[in-house]
């Protein structure tokens, strides 16, 4: 599939035209896994600093990760869908739905960037710990860092620019 041949949402295209290796803020919204008989709506709302089009191949946690042996020494390329030609490293398709490719970035120490993770039980905002009894245990399993973030295009709720003082330009080409 072709980038020519896909319909984006516009805020997946105002994504997606961002130069690559530059940082954006985005904030996603997805549902979560619920356990049977449970009829509430239970979201997580996701919001972060993150960079677009990267090279996974590139990044330093994954070169690290191959040079320490936490990671296979060559690319097995993905898991599940392809990339859709044109938007290598950007959009995957996969069974007829489109999946946008982030990366988290690091603070200037080298610290992790923290997340911002809002949860919500039919749109009222909850503790984390109310939603863990009514939710599958894989929610909240513990994971290692994340080397990239994949998100399904239509939970993407914003991007905007990062501003950073030794930055004047928008990247998203608002004034």
């Amino acid at each position: 599939m072709t980038a020519s041949a896909i319909a984006l949402a516009p805020l997946s295209n105002r994504l997606v035209s961002v130069p690559a290796g530059q940082f954006v803020g985005v904030s996603w919204v997805r549902p979560m896994k619920t356990r049977k008989g449970v009829t509430d709506t239970l979201t997580k709302s996701v919001r972060s600093t993150v960079m677009v089009g990267a090279d996974y191949d590139n990044r330093q946690s994954v070169i690290d990760a191959r040079a320490n042996g936490d990671a296979p020494a060559e690319n097995a390329g993905l898991p599940w869908g392809n990339w859709v030609e044109g938007l290598e490293n950007r959009v995957i398709e996969n069974k007829g739905k489109f999946y946008l490719r982030i990366y988290p970035v690091k603070n200037a120490d080298g610290t992790p960037r923290a997340c911002k993770t809002i949860f919500r039980r039919n749109g009222e905002i909850v503790p984390k710990a109310t939603l863990q009894a009514l939710c599958l245990a894989s929610e909240f399993a513990e994971s290692k860092p994340h080397t990239c973030y994949v998100l399904e295009e239509i939970n993407l709720r914003a991007v905007r620019s990062v501003r950073r003082s030794d930055a004047k330009v928008n990247l998203l080409g608002k004034a």
